[in-house]
């Protein structure tokens, strides 16, 4: 297994460096990228489109099968890289130049396979999270609002997540519950006006915390009732101390929604 992932990371290298050295392979990335890769790592998205070009929704055997779908016989999987976080003790000196040991987290990777929904048969793909999402007593809905932001908003069906965007535009699944398209949207429109795309520097559990965040308080703002949302930090794995850093930047960007809904509903 880690022959293998050795040889993963050095694939990854090798292939890095022919993409940025060739404008038509770089433009077929690009186009990859934008049809829906972007939940995974740069890395990963690279060694899913040199191992599938034509993959547009990747997912693993246990998720596809949750999802009421299998793997077609005879497909292979697509292998990618997962992160493997280990703690460790490590001696460093304290301010009195003493020794001590403290507690680290390493990441560590390991090979992993996933398939295209390309490779898989079976039931629709149809979010179960939206089961979970009530908006009965809600005054808004989708249709109404979708229009009103300067992010071109698109209906998108057969999709394991709830939606995703590029920075500049959003997409949502399409679902018989408009409560739950209207909570993906909240989420989507988070990391947008978050610039959550392109930062380099924040963690995907981070931006995907915010954006949880923003969406769960529009939500309860406009009456739409999200059990899944409150446990969807703990499910990111992340703490409370993570969300009070982010706080007043939450709560501005919800603000900023919630008013540009309220004045679009004026009009």
């Amino acid at each position: 297994m880690k022959e293998k992932t050795k040889e993963l990371k050095n694939k990854l290298e090798q292939l890095a460096g022919e993409i940025v050295v060739n404008g038509e392979e770089m433009d077929r990335y690009i186009k990859s990228w934008r049809n829906g890769f972007h939940s995974y790592s740069f890395g990963n998205m690279l060694l899913i489109y040199f191992q599938k070009g034509n993959a547009t929704l990747c997912a693993g055997y246990k998720t596809w099968q949750k999802k009421g779908r299998h793997i077609k016989k005879g497909q292979k999987g697509i292998s990618i890289l997962a992160p493997v976080f280990k703690k460790i003790k490590e001696e460093v000196k304290n301010g009195k130049g003493e020794k001590e040991k403290v507690e680290k987290i390493i990441t560590l990777f390991r090979e992993v396979k996933i398939f295209d929904v390309s490779q898989t048969e079976g039931k629709d793909l149809e979010n179960e999270v939206s089961n979970y999402v009530d908006g009965r007593e809600s005054k808004i809905t989708f249709e109404e609002i979708k229009d009103i932001f300067t992010f071109e908003v698109e209906v998108v069906k057969n999709v394991v997540e709830g939606g995703s965007t590029n920075g500049k535009s959003v997409k949502v699944a399409k679902s018989e519950n408009g409560a739950f398209m209207l909570s993906s949207l909240f989420h989507e429109l988070g990391h947008c006006y978050l610039n959550h795309v392109g930062d380099k520097e924040k963690t995907r559990e981070v931006k995907e915390i915010e954006a949880e965040a923003v969406a769960y308080i529009v939500s309860s703002y406009f009456d739409i009732q999200d059990e899944g949302s409150k446990f969807y930090i703990k499910n990111w794995g992340g703490d409370k101390e993570t969300v009070k850093k982010s706080g007043l930047k939450i709560l501005q960007t919800a603000e900023k929604i919630i008013r540009k809904i309220e004045e679009g509903n004026k009009k």
